[in-house]
């Protein structure tokens, strides 16, 4: 029988691995728009970053249940380091992704 603790463990896995991709998919979009010399170079890009933004969106939306999760009334929140990690990266991440414009930068 698997118990709650093992899926939220599972969850968090799960949450480290997209960040993993996403990290992944960033730093391959980075090579192919400096460094690489492929014909079908834009395509590649607008391809990665399609799937980039997708990976963003699992990543967000996982995070926002995890909150949602941790935050309920009926449990008492302890934050471990690497779930802390997420909570950096989901900040940063939505920091940086945040349109600016709406606000005049």
């Amino acid at each position: 029988m698997i118990t709650k603790l093992v899926l939220y463990d599972n969850y968090i896995d799960f949450i480290i691995f997209v960040k993993f991709v996403f990290l992944l998919l960033a730093f391959t979009e980075y090579y192919y728009k400096h460094f690489s010399s492929l014909q079908t170079k834009e395509q590649t890009i607008k391809f990665i970053e399609y799937l980039k933004e997708r990976v963003e969106f699992i990543f967000t939306f996982s995070m926002s249940i995890l909150i949602l999760i941790l935050f309920r009334k009926s449990r008492v929140i302890v934050v471990e380091k690497h779930l802390m990690f997420l909570f950096i990266a989901y900040a940063l991440i939505n920091l940086i992704s945040a349109n600016w414009e709406l606000i005049g930068f």
